[in-house]
């Protein structure tokens, strides 16, 4: 999925009630999730963060808003590289670029995070898709890890995040998941700016495939209201919580 532009067209989407979102976002026979897996659903949208990044138009860079999920208690964040990316642009160019990390619905200003690994396979596959307002790409290699490293309130950091463990689980086909992201892709950059709320539905795996041989590289699951611009980076999270 990729990233939100700012510039994109107005609506409001707020699904963040936990039961009901799976019926209301498929067209499909929807997904009811156990005790257990609507337990993790909570805890993942807890986890779940927007990251947005503001680039001066001068700049030739597109402002955007992102999703990840914190994978540590120490406040490490696991995004898409295409996020991450503008995290070393912003170190580079801290007077073009600027990304905060924001959390709660609507999102708010948190945190600020610094760059830990952005993959570079990645970047020397996409380099050139950085002034592009749409670009695409398989998702192969699009991944990196961001730190949040002080608060961008008065508010102290917390001694420990909420977050969901990365999981050693080989997804099955059916598997019933929770899928959380800030999704923005009908919203305009004022709504992204001040009325952007975390989506959270419950979906099952209809198919899985590779970019190598035998390795389950990509999952795929039935369109819901989180398979929008904006959602790049957001999580998915089994019944058992990782």
């Amino acid at each position: 999925t990729p990233e939100a532009p700012i510039t994109a067209p107005a609506q409001v989407i707020d699904t963040s009630e936990l039961a009901s979102v799976g019926a209301a976002a498929t067209t499909t026979a929807p997904v009811v999730p156990t005790p257990n897996l609507t337990a993790v659903g909570g805890t993942l949208l807890k986890s779940t963060v927007n990251i947005l990044c503001l680039a001066k138009r001068s700049s030739g860079f597109q402002s955007i808003s992102g999703s990840g999920v914190v994978i540590d208690p120490r406040g490490l964040i696991l995004t898409a590289a295409h996020i991450g990316q503008y995290f070393l642009l912003a170190d580079a160019e801290p007077s073009n670029i600027s990304c905060t990390i924001r959390t709660g619905g609507p999102a708010t200003t948190a945190y600020k995070a610094g760059p830990v690994y952005v993959s570079p396979t990645w970047i020397a596959d996409n380099a050139g898709n950085l002034s592009e307002v749409a670009p695409k790409g398989t998702g192969e290699n699009d991944f990196a890890v961001l730190a949040i490293t002080e608060s961008a309130t008065k508010a102290p950091l917390p001694s420990s995040f909420t977050y969901v463990p990365l999981s050693s689980n080989t997804p099955t086909t059916g598997e019933k998941l929770a899928i959380s992201g800030y999704a923005a892709q009908y919203l305009a950059g004022s709504e992204i700016a001040n009325d952007l709320y975390p989506t959270l539905v419950f979906d099952a795996i209809t198919n899985r495939y590779t970019f190598n041989t035998s390795t389950i590289d990509v999952i795929s699951v039935g369109g819901t209201a989180a398979a929008q611009e904006g959602s790049s980076g957001g999580g998915m999270a089994h019944s058992s919580g990782g």
